[in-house]
């Protein structure tokens, strides 16, 4: 099986780092969201995603990243490293898991601990994993896949991405 590639954006604002509120596309070289805070990504009524890159990703608990319009999210936080949807954390539109897109150009990517992942995920050299109570729509292209037997819901509803 031939495997897609993701690369980096070229051209992207540098944000500098974020913590809460609205996110204008570009690139963030940190993203930490603290317990409840509330990150906003995409462009109401966009027909073209919203391109973010985000090098650093975490997030207390009780996170809520709201997606309101077409996103693509690069996430880029080192081989080996994981990027953990947690602690009762909601990512992406229940209603239109189809606006997000993540692309992880390194490291991995679990839903663990309550967390909620509305979109689909692209990692054709890392994991992507489902655990402890974790809830996913959406579709998944990954060199591991993983889901615990103790996860509330995975549904495949969109075809894997490309």
């Amino acid at each position: 099986v031939t495997m897609p590639v993701v690369t980096l954006p070229e051209g992207l604002v540098d944000r500098g780092s974020a913590t809460s509120g609205f996110l204008q596309p570009g690139y963030y070289s940190s993203v930490n969201a603290p317990n409840n805070a509330t990150l906003t990504l995409g462009i109401a009524g966009a027909t073209v995603p919203a391109i973010y890159q985000f090098d650093e990703f975490g997030t207390g608990n009780g996170v809520r990243i709201n997606v309101q319009g077409p996103v693509l999210l690069i996430l880029n936080p080192g081989a080996g490293i994981t990027i953990d949807i947690g602690n009762n954390t909601v990512v992406g539109n229940i209603a239109h898991p189809e606006w997000l897109q993540i692309n992880m150009f390194t490291g991995n990517l679990t839903v663990s601990n309550n967390g909620e992942l509305y979109g689909s995920v692209l990692n054709p050299d890392g994991s992507v994993s489902f655990r402890q109570g974790s809830s996913f729509t959406g579709g998944v292209t990954s060199k591991f896949l993983s889901v615990d037997n103790n996860v509330k819901a995975v549904s495949f509803s969109l075809p894997p991405p490309d």
